[in-house]
């Protein structure tokens, strides 16, 4: 059952993000005390769900045939987005008024099935390399960017890899304490808050367009009267994740400034689960600002313009320590040592270099502890 609350109308942030999904926690209400709204049928659904298949059904459709193809070949893992699945059901249903050419065959899917991506044959002996990547972006965008990459790892270090997605950043921050995963993607801020809990590493970070930081952006709708962060009080705001820096930390800082908090300063809030959720919900009309990770959004202004030619930035962050590749610490020395020869040298190939540019990323350099001190000074 999807939910809604009075506001409905939601790294590593690099290369990311596509379907705009009603997740069934995207919608959650940021306040306990919220009673969710139950959508029964289409007949029955708020008008601002409504409003949402209206506004942003043609960034849905092209993404339907290519998701459940990847969905039936085992190629996403949707273990942790069964909303995912249950918005795919709904569209190709005929709830979004598409026509016979639009509509897509819904085969089995088991939500607790846990699968490998589709790389080249190996030994079926041999255990899977797995690979978390935390949900800074929906389900379809982290597979599309990160698929390459994956491919590449998997013939580097001859092992088939398998990808987890989780929807939070807690969520992957607890694979990879309790060894579930090898290795992560992950945002600043949850890497922040995973070493006051346990022993976590960082295998490399991503330069991106020269630089090793990366900023927040508040950002609004281009054909509202807001132009600072101040004039967003009473209005409303979409954060990404509590773990999340860019979405969540940033803009908590920004209201210490003021001596406020969520509760006190906006109309209402929420947390989107993704920062290209976030974006849509702005560009929508669904919120009236949200506080975004700057490198989502200058992705978008490259490869995808028209969806953000509706927004303005209002404010750009101090520079944050990069969203980084880790592992837990217990990982073998030899193993660390592999990843990161992988890592650190994959701009030096052809195949490589050509493999980043899509993404962005000039290189992987190694991480600083000491540019991720002014997010422990937020947290």
């Amino acid at each position: 059952m999807y939910r809604a609350t009075s506001l409905l109308p939601t790294c590593w942030c690099i290369m990311t993000t596509g379907v705009f999904g009603i997740e069934r926690d995207f919608l959650a209400p940021a306040h306990p005390e919220s009673d969710p709204v139950p959508v029964t049928n289409p007949n029955e659904r708020p008008a601002a769900i409504d409003s949402i298949i209206r506004g942003l059904v043609h960034w849905t459709r092209p993404a339907i045939s290519s998701t459940m193809r990847a969905l039936r070949k085992g190629i996403i893992n949707p273990q942790g987005y069964p909303s995912l699945i249950g918005l795919l059901i709904l569209l190709t249903a005929g709830c979004l008024g598409c026509n016979s050419e639009d509509e897509v065959i819904i085969e089995h899917l088991d939500l607790n099935d846990t699968v490998d991506i589709n790389l080249p044959e190996s030994d079926e002996n041999r255990q899977p390399f797995r690979i978390a990547i935390a949900a800074m972006i929906s389900p379809r965008e982290t597979f599309t960017y990160y698929e390459e990459l994956l491919h590449h790892i998997s013939q580097a270090i001859d092992r088939p890899v398998r990808l987890e997605q989780r929807k939070t950043y807690k969520e992957v921050n607890e694979l990879i304490e309790a060894r579930q995963i090898d290795m992560a993607f992950i945002c600043s801020g949850a890497y922040v808050d995973a070493r006051e809990s346990f022993p976590v590493e960082i295998l490399a970070i991503p330069v991106i367009q020269g630089a090793d930081t990366y900023r927040a952006y508040i950002i609004v709708n281009k054909n509202s009267n807001i132009d600072t962060f101040e004039e967003l009080r009473n209005k409303k705001f979409a954060f990404t994740d509590r773990l999340s820096n860019s979405g969540y930390l940033h803009g908590l800082k920004r209201l210490s400034n003021l001596n406020e908090t969520p509760d006190s300063f906006f109309g209402d809030y929420m947390f989107s689960s993704g920062h290209d959720y976030s974006i849509m919900a702005v560009a929508g009309g669904i919120v009236d600002g949200a506080t975004v990770d700057g490198l989502i959004f200058e992705y978008y202004k490259v490869r995808f313009p028209s969806r953000v030619e509706n927004i303005k930035v209002i404010e750009i962050s101090e520079e944050y320590g990069m969203p980084p590749i880790v592992v837990h610490r217990d990982v073998s020395q030899t193993t660390k040592d592999e990843l990161r020869r992988i890592l650190l040298t994959l701009h030096q190939t052809d195949d490589g270099a050509a493999l980043l540019k899509p993404l962005m990323i000039d290189r992987f350099q190694e991480g600083r502890e000491s540019d991720y001190d002014t997010i422990r000074l937020i947290q």
